[in-house]
């Protein structure tokens, strides 16, 4: 029964570093790295590019984390193998239902990595000519000179001609 006992508060105790190791790696990589790539890039910085690799190493890191938290605690280790075998039909079924967001996020990311525009630059798409605002993973917003806001989503900003305009 000790045995258990002494099993279990190790087991716990792991979970806990692996947590906490998540929380502090976190920190450390959110405020030093991206804080640094900030000030060092200030004017010349992409802050939508900044933006999306924060967030994308955030999820990653509490992912990482999670998982080997999880791995340690018995009951997880054969939940997962039952999670990972029905895996494939999930993702079938998720893809299928969300076609079209799917899109929109794809191209969302092909915007920020080929960046064919910037935030702030004036843009034409289809018949709108607006100021870019915003790039996100499921939309483009411009504000057009009326000051009114247009919301595109980006699977039309990638299937349609898109014109900087150079004059202010």
């Amino acid at each position: 029964m000790l045995k258990v006992l002494i099993n279990d508060s190790e087991r716990l105790f792991v979970v806990v570093l692996c947590l906490l190791a998540s929380f502090v790696v976190n920190f450390l990589f959110q405020k030093l790295f991206f804080k640094n790539i900030i000030k060092k890039l200030s004017e010349k910085a992409d802050i939508t590019r900044i933006r999306f690799f924060q967030h994308i190493s955030t999820t990653a890191i509490w992912l990482i984390g999670i998982g080997l938290a999880l791995s340690f605690i018995p009951a997880f280790q054969t939940l997962s193998q039952t999670i990972l075998a029905g895996a494939g039909l999930i993702s079938i079924v998720v893809s299928l239902s969300s076609q079209q967001a799917l899109s929109n996020i794809i191209s969302g990311v092909l915007l920020i990595v080929y960046k064919p525009f910037k935030i702030g630059e004036k843009i034409k798409v289809g018949d709108i000519i607006g100021r870019v605002e915003d790039i996100d993973l499921r939309q483009t917003i411009l504000i057009d000179d009326d000051g009114n806001t247009v919301i595109i989503p980006n699977s039309t900003m990638s299937s349609q001609t898109i014109t900087k305009i150079l004059r202010p």
